[in-house]
C-alpha cells in the first residue's frame, strides 16, 4: 500500500473496536517523511497518543477537533533529529 501524496484520512469510527489502534498505527507507519494522516474519531484517540510517545521523535501530534463527538487529530511523520529518517516496522507496530 502506497500513501497519496495528500493527507491521508483514517476515519477510525469505521473500523471495529478492537482494531483500531492497530489500523491507525500501521497507516502511521506507511507515511514518509513530511506526509501526515488525518484520524477522525468518535472518542478522545489518547491510546493512540500513548502508543506515539514511545517514539516522539518520528510522529507529531496535533488536535484539530476536540470533541464532543468528533475528534480529529493530524499524525505527521518527521525525520529524526539527525536528519535520517525513522522507521517503524508496521507489523512490529501492529503487534505491540
Amino acid at each position: 500500500m502506497v500513501l497519496a501524496d495528500s493527507e491521508t484520512r483514517v476515519d477510525l469510527r469505521a473500523v471495529e473496536p478492537r482494531s483500531r489502534l492497530a489500523v491507525a498505527i500501521y497507516t502511521s507507519c506507511l507515511l514518509r517523511p513530511g506526509q501526515s494522516m488525518e484520524v477522525t474519531d468518535a472518542a478522545d484517540p489518547v491510546d493512540l497518543f500513548v502508543e506515539f510517545q514511545r517514539k516522539p521523535e518520528t510522529v507529531g501530534w496535533e488536535y484539530l477537533e476536540r470533541g464532543p463527538k468528533v475528534w480529529r487529530v493530524r499524525v505527521m511523520r518527521r525525520r529524526t533529529h539527525a536528519g535520517t529518517l525513522a522507521t517503524t516496522d508496521a507489523a512490529d507496530a501492529v503487534a505491540a
